[in-house]
């Protein structure tokens, strides 16, 4: 990487940039990718130990998949936003683990694809990605460390950026730091990357418009190695971020089994810690918080397990930004039910909105309003990602049946109900045996 310098990607009519969260998924898709070798490998064993053998080795191998999931979204589509709404951006597979990513422009309706790299940051306000070459190996056997919208990173051994706006090819010709991220107040906050702590941001500056004077660094505690931003609040003062796990999920050098993940919320005039959340441990994607639209407020979904056998149950916090503890936000709020959700399938944000933030759950979108917890409607998505003023963008598998089943992947570009659907971009076909 090249030295630094202050990149400002400017629209002088762009709303305030936003995080843009993506919903926590685990789309029938991907668990279907992984069960034939998955279940081939247990015959095995199991018709090699025996009966009693077998048993618990089918027990151990359900609890591993759900850690694989828990861990990461491996093999699974992802979708995100760019460059402040322009570009849509989708990390997908074919033959089910080799990555593809696919970048649309919404302002030209063109796409453009490469292969054999896998997306782990978008900057959702400047028009830049970053990624990783997968090899041949890793992408026979889906040895993926980390992912797109997951809360693990590691150690790259070679991060590329792609900046899409004008037509080049990725590069490691570039500044170790993301574009400069202007807030709705006078302040742009400047994220640093240290490839020897990791692919994302571990520091983080604050200066004004102008980038007059030094600038006022953030005091980030040496525990938090690296991070996700989940950006500014509606007055600009505050930025948050949440810490990232080390690369190797429920492994011996992992620290997801001993420490929660911290959210941390900065005050830009002084670079003081003002606001420190416990994560839940059970909630693996990140960022898994976003903004309120109004308030310097932030909302967050955590998926908790109270009993062994019992079902998850998920929940919805909140915390304005100078609180000490966080509080359950239909308490906190006077929501009416559901104050929970449980054994959902997959939960998470899909943005802010002026009005209020959006989540997802099961398919079913949410907002969290100033009259209340709205439901607004429903999607085939199994992922999405929202951008004010621009819309929804999701993932749906389609199927068609022939001499040949064949199966795809379609980005869909819906309002905030689920409806108005337009499908911007398909995938190529794969001719794999459908379940």
């Amino acid at each position: 990487m090249t030295d630094e310098s202050d990149q400002v990607y400017a629209d002088p009519e762009a709303q305030p940039p936003v995080p843009l969260p993506l919903a926590a998924a685990k789309p029938s898709g991907a668990t279907r990718k992984k069960w034939p070798w998955v279940v081939g490998a247990i015959v095995l064993i199991a018709l090699i130990g025996g009966c009693v053998g077998a048993v618990w080795l089918l027990d151990n191998a359900g609890n591993a998949i759900d850690e694989t999931f828990n861990g990461g979204p491996f093999t699974q589509e992802v979708v995100s936003w760019s460059g402040n709404g322009r570009f849509g951006v989708v990390q997908y597979y074919r033959d089910y683990t080799y990555p593809s990513v696919t970048v649309w422009d919404r302002t030209t309706g063109e796409s453009k694809d490469i292969d054999g790299y896998r997306v782990l940051f978008v900057e959702p306000y400047a028009p830049v990605i970053w990624l990783e070459p997968v090899t041949n190996k890793q992408a026979e056997t889906a040895d993926f460390d980390d992912s797109l919208g997951d809360a693990f990173d590691h150690k790259p051994e070679r991060l590329v950026a792609w900046r899409l706006d004008d037509g080049s090819k990725p590069t490691d010709n570039v500044p170790s730091k993301w574009g400069a991220w202007p807030g709705p107040g006078a302040t742009i906050a400047y994220l640093e990357i240290n490839p020897l702590k990791g692919a994302g941001p571990s520091a983080l500056l604050f200066n004004n418009k102008e980038s007059q004077g030094e600038g006022v660094k953030a005091k980030v505690p040496d525990a938090v190695r690296t991070f996700v931003p989940v950006g500014w609040s509606a007055s600009g003062r505050y930025f948050a971020v949440e810490q990232l796990y080390t690369a190797v999920p429920y492994g011996p050098e992992s620290d997801a089994q001993d420490a929660q993940r911290r959210m941390l919320v900065f005050d830009a005039t002084t670079g003081e810690v003002a606001g420190d959340f416990a994560m839940s441990d059970g909630m693996m994607r990140a960022p898994a918080a976003v903004w309120d639209g109004i308030e310097d407020r932030l909302f967050w979904m955590a998926t908790e397990y109270p009993d062994d056998d019992g079902p998850a149950v998920t929940r919805i916090w909140t915390a304005e930004a100078t609180d000490s503890t966080a509080t359950d936000a239909f308490k906190a709020m006077g929501w009416e039910e559901p104050s929970e959700f449980r054994d959902a399938y997959d939960s998470g944000v899909l943005g802010w909105d002026p009005s209020g933030s959006l989540f997802i759950v099961d398919r079913r979108i949410w907002k969290a309003t100033a009259s209340g917890f709205v439901n607004l409607g429903m999607t085939d998505s199994m992922s999405g990602a929202w951008y004010p003023g621009v819309g929804l963008l999701g993932i749906e598998y389609v199927y068609g049946s022939g001499p040949v089943d064949e199966e795809w992947t379609e980005l869909v570009l819906y309002d905030e109900h689920g409806g108005s659907r337009e499908s911007v971009w398909r995938g190529p076909a794969s001719g794999a045996p459908i379940d």
